[in-house]
C-alpha cells in the first residue's frame, strides 16, 4: 500500500487504518464481526453448529440469516420478520441492497419449486 500523494513521510514510518478498506483481507472479518453484533443486538442467535448463521425466533414466526463477508441470505416464514429486520437496519443506518430473485448464492445454484405449496 502507498501513501496518499502528497503526504510527507520517512521511509521507515507505517502507517495506521482507522477504518478497513474493502478489498482488504482484514475487511471481510471486521465486516462480519460489525454485522454480527448487530444481528446478535436485535435478539438473533448465532448458531453452534455454524458461525455464519444466525437464527430468529418469535411470534411472527422464524427468520434464519446467513452471512458471508458482504453478503447475507435470508430464509423467513413470514414477511413481517423481514419488515422487522430491514427496520433495525435503517435505525442503525446499515446500507443493504435486495435481490429478490435469488438464483445464485457463494457459487451454488438456488433453485425454486414454484408449483410446491403447502396447504
Amino acid at each position: 500500500m502507498n501513501c496518499p500523494p502528497g503526504m510527507v513521510y520517512q521511509t521507515d514510518e507505517c502507517l495506521l487504518l482507522l477504518k478497513t478498506l474493502y478489498g482488504l483481507i482484514q475487511a471481510a472479518r471486521h465486516y462480519f464481526n460489525f454485522f454480527s453484533k448487530i444481528l446478535i443486538g436485535i435478539g438473533f442467535q448465532q448458531s453452534p453448529a455454524d458461525p455464519c448463521l444466525f437464527l430468529f425466533m418469535n411470534a411472527m414466526g422464524i427468520m434464519l440469516v446467513i452471512v458471508y463477508v458482504d453478503d447475507a441470505g435470508l430464509a423467513y416464514s413470514s414477511y413481517a420478520l423481514v419488515e422487522f429486520l430491514f427496520n433495525e437496519l435503517k435505525k442503525r443506518q446499515i446500507n443493504y441492497t435486495v435481490e429478490n430473485d435469488l438464483t445464485d448464492y457463494l457459487s451454488c445454484e438456488i433453485l425454486f419449486n414454484k408449483s410446491s405449496t403447502k396447504a
